[in-house]
């Protein structure tokens, strides 16, 4: 996903948003296979926003926990 995105194109995880016997229709998957996850190319309309970034303090931890800093 994250070369995908690299190369200018959309991508999304998708494990059952889509039917399986569709998508064994669509690209002639054979019996005896199963879906993992699938996951669609393209390049989007557009963009969007990206959501602000959080700082590592809120979500990392260094060995232990620290009471106000990772709590």
């Amino acid at each position: 996903m994250l070369a995908a995105r690299a190369l200018g194109y959309g991508t999304v995880f998708s494990q059952d948003s889509i039917p399986f016997d569709l998508i064994k229709k669509v690209f002639q998957i054979p019996d005896g296979y199963e879906r993992i996850y699938f996951t669609p190319i393209g390049v989007p309309e557009s963009w969007p926003e990206s959501p602000a970034k959080k700082p590592l303090r809120e979500f990392v931890v260094f060995e232990k926990f620290v009471k106000g800093i990772n709590d």
